[in-house]
């Protein structure tokens, strides 16, 4: 059962809600959609406690959150760019 507390502040909140839905989708293979929306790679806090709880994010760096554009996509539009993973 949910424990209230009222009087929360919106950064609270939203606090609250990263850690439960990280204990939520840990084992669903979801977790990273979650952490790449909220940013938590780009805070150091953040990271840090990831890197407490999963030694994978240890040798995590900027632009490894994203997979690479397919080449045959960037052959057919000239106008797409690679991104850090091609």
């Amino acid at each position: 059962m949910a424990t209230t507390k009222p009087g929360m502040s919106q950064a609270g909140m939203r606090e609250q809600l990263g850690h439960e839905r990280a204990l939520e989708f840990a084992i669903e293979a979801q977790r990273i959609n979650d952490i790449i929306r909220w940013g938590w790679l780009y805070k150091a806090d953040k990271l840090a406690e990831l890197k407490t709880h999963d030694v994978e994010f240890n040798t995590w760096t900027p632009g490894n959150e994203y997979l690479p554009v397919p080449q045959t996509e960037l052959d057919v539009n000239r106008n797409l760019k690679p991104n850090p993973a091609n």
